[in-house]
Order: structure tokens, then sequence, then C-alpha cells
């Protein structure tokens, strides 16, 4: 059975953090240079909270706030929730759904180790897909090692 260990190792990302005092426009830099769509706040041992376009666009762009002015305490999502390494790729899509998150860190022995977006469970659901297709056509035409 597959685990969200799966999926971070999948991605191979490390965790981009910024804090809580950094100016939005920086995050944003920060975010559009790295090409990721989340930053943690805070430590990977001690977050604070997470950052992401959604909260951005929400929070700063929406209510006409000035980015080089707020700051990202200001537009981050606190308190944070965390999913544990050892859940399914499956529980995690199915909370994410439910709780309209796109974005969430993933722990393992007190430290986040990663963030997994709902972009990447669907990817990892689809390749987990092809691959049962694949290996069911094989069964059928006999090509099945086993």
């Amino acid at each position: 059975m597959s685990t969200l260990a799966d999926v971070v190792e999948m991605n191979g990302r490390r965790v981009l953090s910024t804090q809580a005092d950094v100016r939005i426009i920086d995050a944003v830099e920060q975010m559009c240079d790295q090409h990721v769509r989340a930053l943690l706040v805070g430590e990977v041992t001690d977050p604070k909270g997470i950052v992401c376009e959604r909260d951005i666009l929400e929070r700063v762009i929406l209510s006409r706030k000035d980015p080089e002015m707020m700051t990202v305490a200001d537009a981050m999502t606190s308190p944070l929730v965390l999913l544990s390494v050892t859940c399914t790729p499956e529980d995690a899509l199915s909370f994410m759904l439910e709780h309209r998150l796109h974005q969430i860190p993933i722990f393992s022995d007190e430290v986040v180790i990663g963030i997994v977006s709902s972009s990447d469970l669907l990817r990892w659901a689809t390749r987990a897909q092809l691959n049962q297709i694949r290996d069911l056509n094989d069964y059928v035409a006999g090509r099945y090692p086993g």
C-alpha cells in the first residue's frame, strides 16, 4: 500500500519556507522563482503556517491591500493542518477535497518533509491507475508473471 512518503519521494522537492515577517511581495517573488504554489511559514521543525496562492489572492489582492506593505503573517493560513507521511494518498486527497485544501504539509518524526498538492495526488492516482490497467492487460494477454 502506498503512503504519502511515496508521493513526497515522487516529487523530489525540498520544503521551501519563509518567515512570518517577510513582505508578501517578496514571498510571491520566491514562489515564482522556485515555481511553487505554497511556502511553509517558519522552520520545518517548528512550522507556524502556510501561505499559498489562494491566501494571497483572497487576503491581499481581493482585499485591495498593498503586497509591499503586508507581511506573510497577514495572509498565511494558521493554525497549520499537517498530514502524516503514513497517510495513504487516497485518504489525503479525500481530506483535502473535503476541507478545500490545495496544498498540505507532510510530516515525519515531527519534521515537515514535504508539501503535497492536490495536483500531486491526482498525478499519483493517475499513474497508479495506468499501472493497474497495464497489469490487467498483461494478465488478460497471458503476459502476467505469476
